[in-house]
């Protein structure tokens, strides 16, 4: 029962939040008092998702949980978090956003290198450039202007490594994903790669993992870019090529190492957990302040209130649910990254079993040939997305010692191995599971199956890389 005007006035408290937008309903009800610690992220974003717009799922790492890695993950809204959070020692604020699937995000950015691997490499410069790149990019798709004070910029960098998180606090640069805003970026990198002219500088052969297959679509809006956009920007070739870098090697190099955007496409991925301002690494790292606090300083000197705190997340929203954004372009890039090794002429009805057995010795020493090549080529992709956490190096990965074929049906079996874990759908090493190559002999093609939980819950499986091979009533026995 309501009292409007000194007048009893009943009403249904759900019709009531039906006429008011979700922001004035949480100012008039106040913040969910809900909070609820998980040990597992999908319980959290199951339990938060009823509460709607005010709950938020964060994770977070402690040294109580071990250095391993594990974490826990706390459901609770943004008030509530903040009133907590900016209590606690600047040395246990491990903590990031769960940026949910199935909620809009604004656009971030995570640019990241090596300093050592690259002494000569200006990192507010280049993130100054990337970022210009992004904004063209807004402007050519969109239509939509980016100010300069609407471009949040965290900064984490340490002598050895240069960490910056960007968040654009656009009311009109909002995706219906962070998914979503995967192939903008992958679109942006190409582009200036192109116009920064490494495709040309750097040869692409057969067995180079680090290209990708570009379908029309995509080639039509990296012409827009490079012809209209960037130029518009005053972004030239020479300040392009600023945003990629070489990785970090170990002192046996190569003579020739591929270099990479300074932007780290890995975290467009499902339920990505993404630092949060204030934070750092339980394993080491610098805390996310804004750029040009280098002091120690105190969580409210920065942002007094949970509302200017809440600026800085990615999926956090002041008014009503906003429009959103899609994929510029509706992608069928072939994710190809390597010419397929050479199939050998006898896979025939002569050479190939029709059911598979578990012994890999029993195969044809042709097939076997073929299946380690494909393992080489396999290991050698996950070389070119390693994270920095776990060292890049610039030789070659060896190909895993250990592989067992597992029998499907007839003409199909599957190949696993130790440490095989490169993932096409995410481009990178999954950091725990591993993945399986398909082999289909009726079909002539091979492609990855992943046994992330993530990507199973998808049901993804990659583009077929075909082979020759002749399919006999034989192989089908």
């Amino acid at each position: 029962m309501l009292v409007v005007y000194g007048r009893s006035v009943r009403c249904n408290p759900d019709e009531l939040k039906n006429r008011i937008d979700s922001h004035s309903y949480d100012r008039i009800f106040g913040p969910t008092a809900v909070r609820k610690v998980f040990f597992r992220q999908d319980e959290a974003l199951k339990f938060a998702r009823p509460y709607g717009s005010d709950m938020m799922v964060f994770s977070y790492e402690s040294d109580c949980l071990g250095q391993a890695g594990p974490r826990m993950f706390l459901a609770c809204s943004v008030q509530s978090f903040f009133h907590y959070y900016r209590q606690m020692s600047p040395f246990a604020r491990c903590h990031y956003e769960v940026i949910a699937e199935d909620k809009p995000a604004k656009l971030y950015l995570d640019l990241e290198f090596s300093i050592p691997a690259n002494p000569n490499t200006n990192g507010p410069d280049a993130a100054a450039v990337f970022i210009k790149a992004v904004c063209s990019a807004l402007d050519l798709f969109y239509h939509v202007t980016v100010q300069p004070k609407e471009v949040l910029i965290l900064d984490a960098s340490t002598p050895k490594k240069f960490s910056q998180h960007v968040i654009l606090n656009n009311p009109q640069v909002v995706f219906a994903s962070n998914l979503e805003q995967g192939p903008l970026m992958r679109l942006i990198i190409d582009a200036l790669e192109v116009f920064a002219g490494l495709r040309d500088t750097v040869s692409v052969q057969e067995n180079d993992c680090s290209r990708r297959a570009i379908c029309t679509g995509c080639q039509a809006a990296i012409e827009r870019l490079t012809q209209h956009a960037f130029p518009s920007f005053n972004i030239s070739p020479s300040s392009a090529k600023r945003c990629f870098v070489l990785p970090p090697v170990d002192e046996a190099t190569v003579e020739h190492v591929t270099p990479l955007s300074i932007c780290d496409y890995g975290v467009y991925t499902k339920n990505r957990n993404f630092r949060i301002a204030g934070s750092r690494k339980l394993s080491g790292s610098g805390i996310l302040w804004p750029v040009g606090i280098h002091e120690p300083t105190s969580l409210v000197n920065i942002w007094p209130t949970y509302f200017s705190f809440a600026q800085t997340l990615v999926t956090f929203f002041s008014s009503e649910r906003p429009c959103t954004l899609s994929r510029p372009v509706n992608c069928t890039c072939g994710q190809r990254h390597f010419a397929s090794p050479p199939v050998p002429q006898c896979f025939s009805r002569n050479t190939v079993s029709a059911r598979v057995p578990l012994n890999q010795d029993c195969l044809a020493p042709e097939l076997i040939s073929f299946v380690e090549s494909v393992l080489d080529h396999w290991s050698e992709r996950g070389l070119q997305r390693q994270s920095e956490e776990k060292h890049y190096y610039a030789k070659q990965r060896e190909r895993p010692k250990l592989w067992k074929v597992n029998y499907i049906a007839p003409g199909r079996f599957t190949v696993s191995a130790d440490k095989l874990r490169f993932c096409e759908r995410i481009g990178r090493d999954h950091r725990s599971n591993h993945i399986a190559l398909v082999f289909d002999l009726l079909d002539g093609c091979y492609y990855q199956r992943c046994l992330d939980p993530d990507c199973r819950a998808l049901d993804y499986r990659s583009l077929s890389e075909l082979f020759d091979i002749i399919p006999t009533p034989e192989i089908v026995v």
